[in-house]
């Protein structure tokens, strides 16, 4: 059993990806207090005048008062980078993220200093471990594969299948942790990988064991980062 905000957005499954053959689930203790993360950063209320605005120009004044273009381009060069093993060079950031050569220099700059990046062969950008050592400290993740390592052992050795522990964020499911097969032969989804949730076995599973308030927003959440 798992206490925390991630309890209904988890799933431990093993078994081949059109044969589901066990499934474990950790629920947060109260389902009155859980908190999923499609809930993460919503707006609060604004002020009572402000209701009586037309709602199109309510939302207009939103996006642009949580408008973060810094941060934006930010994270714009470390996704980017996460594709690039071999790295890229300041004029192919520039021209991959259609930004101009002054303002990917200022970024390269600051997530440099901060020890996201370092460069490489000479002029090339590569991300560094940093974005890995802070996975891996981050604590309900850390604590969450410390007591289902365990457990999917087990699962894996009773059915005699790989077994992988997937988590819903946003319109993915992401693997945080999986166990091969005892066998010579056995399917295993990569650590790490993410895979679209309706795409995804896994997603079913935890869909399927959501209840329906939490399930309804996970679903709207994955249509509006889909489209879907």
């Amino acid at each position: 059993m798992f206490d925390g905000a991630m309890g209904d957005r988890i799933g431990v499954q093993s078994g081949s990806r059109n044969r589901l053959r066990h499934s474990l689930f950790f629920r947060s203790p109260s389902q009155t207090v859980f908190s999923p993360p499609i809930l993460t950063g919503r707006r609060t209320k604004r002020m009572s005048a402000e209701k009586n605005l037309p709602s199109q120009l309510r939302d207009s004044e939103e996006k642009i008062s949580y408008a973060t273009p810094a941060l934006e381009k930010g994270l714009d060069v470390i996704e980017l980078l996460a594709h690039q093993p071999s790295g890229l060079t300041k004029s192919e950031i520039s021209r991959e993220l259609k930004r101009t050569v002054s303002e990917i220099f200022r970024m390269l700059l600051c997530l440099e200093r901060r020890g996201y990046i370092a460069q490489v062969d000479g002029e090339r950008y590569a991300l560094t471990l940093k974005l890995f050592k802070l996975v891996q400290e981050h604590p309900p993740t850390e604590r969450l594969i410390a007591e289902a390592l365990p457990v999917m052992h087990q699962v894996a050795h009773e059915t005699q299948q790989s077994c992988h522990m997937g988590i819903i964020e946003g319109a993915e499911v992401t693997i945080l942790a999986q166990v091969n097969a005892p066998t010579s032969v056995g399917f295993y989804v990569k650590l790490g990988s993410s895979v679209e949730l309706m795409e995804a076995s896994t997603g079913y599973v935890i869909l399927a064991h959501q209840n329906d308030e939490h399930r309804s927003r996970t679903l709207a959440e994955w249509k509006r980062l889909t489209g879907g």
